[in-house]
Parts: C-alpha cells; sequence; structure tokens
C-alpha cells in the first residue's frame, strides 16, 4: 500500500515538473497530471499526449468541416451539422487553440467563455462551411465546446414578396 502511494506521488510530482518545465499554472499542471494518469482520452490513441513540449493543444484525429479539432475532448453528440463534446482542458488553452484556427469578426464573450459566430476554419480553401463554435464552462473543471456547422446562404434567395405570400400559406393551414 506505501509503495502505491509512492509511486502515485511520483507520478503526480513528474505531471508538475513537466508542466511547470512548460511554464503552465496549477489549472494546466492538473490538466497535465490527469493527461498523464490517462483521466482523459486525447484522441484515437489512448497513450498520446493532450498537450505538446510548449504547452500548448495538439490537434487529433477528428476533422469537422475542414476544422481539426484538439486532442482531450470527449464527444457526447456526433450528428450531420452538430457536435457537442466535454474535456477537462483548462477554458482558456480551448479558446487559444480554436481562436489560433478560425477566421471570423464576431466573438461573443459569455463570463468566461467565448462563442465563435460564422467562423471559417483557417486555411480551409473550396466547400467552406461557416461554424458557430462555443467553448463555455460547465463546472469548475469541465467545458463544453459546440461546433455548429451553419447552412449555406441560397444560391435564390426569396423576394419580400415571395416570402410573405409563403408566409400566408403557412399560416392559413394552421387555422
Amino acid at each position: 500500500m506505501m509503495r502505491a502511494m509512492r509511486l502515485r506521488l511520483a507520478l503526480s510530482l513528474a505531471a508538475l515538473l513537466a508542466a511547470a518545465a512548460c511554464g503552465d499554472d496549477g489549472d494546466d499542471a492538473e490538466a497535465a497530471r490527469r493527461s498523464a494518469s490517462g483521466g482523459d482520452r486525447p484522441s484515437s490513441r489512448a497513450d498520446a499526449p493532450v498537450f505538446g513540449t510548449d504547452g500548448q493543444l495538439l490537434e487529433s484525429d477528428t476533422v469537422v468541416a475542414g476544422l481539426r479539432v484538439p486532442r482531450g475532448l470527449e464527444t457526447v453528440l456526433d450528428e450531420e451539422r452538430s457536435h457537442v463534446y466535454h474535456s477537462r482542458v483548462p477554458l482558456r488553452k480551448l479558446q487559444a487553440y480554436f481562436g489560433e484556427r478560425l477566421i471570423t469578426g464576431e466573438v461573443d464573450r459569455m463570463g468566461d467563455g467565448a462563442i465563435y459566430r460564422g467562423a471559417v476554419p483557417r486555411g480551409v480553401t473550396g466547400g467552406v462551411v461557416r461554424m458557430d463554435v462555443s467553448i463555455l464552462p460547465m463546472s469548475r473543471d469541465r467545458a463544453r465546446v459546440e461546433i455548429v456547422e451553419l447552412p449555406p446562404t441560397p444560391t435564390n434567395p426569396l423576394t419580400e414578396q415571395q416570402y410573405n405570400e409563403a408566409l400566408e400559406r403557412d399560416l392559413r393551414r394552421w387555422e
């Protein structure tokens, strides 16, 4: 029993020293400790690290509409245009990761979280899909990442008259 405690202490100390060498704060050291102990599954490879030697998140094998998501995310929902993940990675690390990879002129701050609206993945060419990406806190040590692929703009939008006529038809159906 004493031997197991010493081993856990040594592993925790090694993870903290590795995080300190990267210039991380306590939250990042905790995430590094969980990663070292296998608490988060960063990608399809169970033994793959979540953070690089520079302390930044590493890319996973998962790509959503041209955007490669980071390691350390657990899939909660994966539908046609909606992708939801939970993570124990510090919120600011997630925001830095996505902030570098998304091009948008509209970022809404929501407390400690952020929503990147109408964003386009950096470096994607042809068939670009706009998306809303929200990175919000769930609890003190958990975050929720949601990627919603926005439908494309119609090539032949309705005129105002066509819209009003369609609206009247719909309203009559519901009467």
